[in-house]
């Protein structure tokens, strides 16, 4: 009797020991597929956790045909071991505590989850003032608002941003904003216009604003020159906007507007590229250039998709487009269209006493879209 006794006891155990074991895997799991479990605030350790992001609002996109373990990397983080896209943005979240350029109580909206060295940190917006940062996910605060109409603003940048007109066809008053395209390339950077506007940015009393549109095939073939552009800002001697301008960026029309980039443009033209540039130790816009600034309908929905604004611009100087109030200027300063970089120099060098005594300013590209997107 007794060793029947035993035998129902051990079965008993291990048939407890199996669903505990189930249990926890199962959690494991769920942790895992959503990377967003997280305490409420506040709670003591009796309360479960509870999701700052559901289910159904996540999808992972895995790294394409890239290996994210690089080395000489100029960033505190070894490794982006796990990146997502949040489908669902519209839903606003309080940030309790004031982080780099988003003051506390700022509501943000998230875009972006990512594991940075076993850490998991969330990208977020704040939709008012076109400002982003990368936070860890335990300083924001569940629901905030939803669905409110001050959420659909930033929307409604980008979608007028898709609109196929120039983004600096309405006047600002003396402001331009600067963009330079590292677009892949086989030559040095052309550091000469860097320096200038570095010591020009000291006579106008302000670090000059730029925006830096990067291919991950130039950063990842260039990482010395990169390097430099890094130091440039973190030294304050440019401020610049980093944005997105694809992984591979084709050379020929039409671009990445073709079908053969169907399957990769969201996954590898665009997220495989933010993750070069976070690991590379920068902070990726919500801005994103199309090569050669041709796109298509279906190219606008993905990227309205992943909750990006495509920039255009309407001075290239080397195809001949003058600059005006309120213009994107486009230049290359990846060595492949040094005429550009003339062309700006004769355009600049006349009106130089005129940035300095603030008749004319040089302005952030965020400024920029969202002083006209308040007509």
């Amino acid at each position: 009797m007794r060793k029947y006794l035993l035998i129902f006891l051990g079965i008993l155990l291990l048939i407890m020991c199996i669903i505990f074991l189930q249990k926890f895997r199962k959690e494991q799991i769920s942790q895992v597929e959503t990377g967003i479990g997280i305490p409420s605030f506040g709670a003591d350790e009796s309360k479960r956790e509870e999701k700052l992001l559901k289910d159904d609002e996540l999808i992972e996109i895995e790294p394409n045909n890239i290996n994210l373990t690089i080395p000489c990397k100029v960033t505190e983080y070894e490794q982006v071991r796990r990146y997502g896209v949040v489908t669902k943005a519209r839903r606003l979240y309080q940030l309790p505590i004031g982080h780099d350029d988003l003051p506390a109580n700022t509501p943000v909206m998230i875009t972006r989850y990512m594991n940075l060295n076993g850490m998991d940190f969330l990208y977020v917006i704040d939709r008012e003032n076109l400002k982003w940062g990368i936070i860890r996910q335990e300083r924001l605060m569940s629901v905030f608002q939803e669905e409110d109409s001050p959420a659909r603003y930033y929307f409604d940048i980008i979608l007028e941003s898709t609109i196929n007109e120039p983004n600096g066809s309405r006047a600002m008053d003396g402001c331009v904003v600067v963009t330079f395209d590292m677009c892949p390339s086989r030559r040095p950077m052309e550091s000469e216009i860097f320096e200038y506007l570095a010591k020009f940015g000291k006579e106008v009393g302000y670090p000059i604003p730029v925006a830096f549109c990067m291919s991950a095939d130039w950063i990842l073939n260039h990482l010395s020159d990169f390097q430099q552009l890094v130091q440039y800002h973190t030294e304050g001697k440019l401020n610049i906007t980093w944005v997105n301008h694809s992984y591979t960026h084709p050379k020929s029309m039409p671009f990445l507007a073709d079908q053969q980039y169907d399957a990769t443009f969201k996954s590898h033209e665009v997220i495989d590229t933010e993750r070069i540039m976070i690991e590379y130790g920068v902070l990726p816009s919500v801005f994103f250039r199309f090569p050669g600034l041709i796109d298509s309908p279906i190219r606008l929905r993905e990227l309205n998709e992943l909750g990006l604004i495509p920039i255009h611009a309407d001075a290239w100087l080397a195809k001949g487009e003058k600059p005006r109030d309120g213009s994107i200027i486009l230049l290359h300063g990846n060595g492949n269209e040094h005429i550009g970089i003339e062309m700006f120099r004769k355009w600049v060098t006349p009106k130089e006493k005129q940035f300095i005594n603030g008749q004319r300013k040089f302005v952030e590209l965020q400024d920029l879209i969202r002083r006209k997107s308040r007509r």
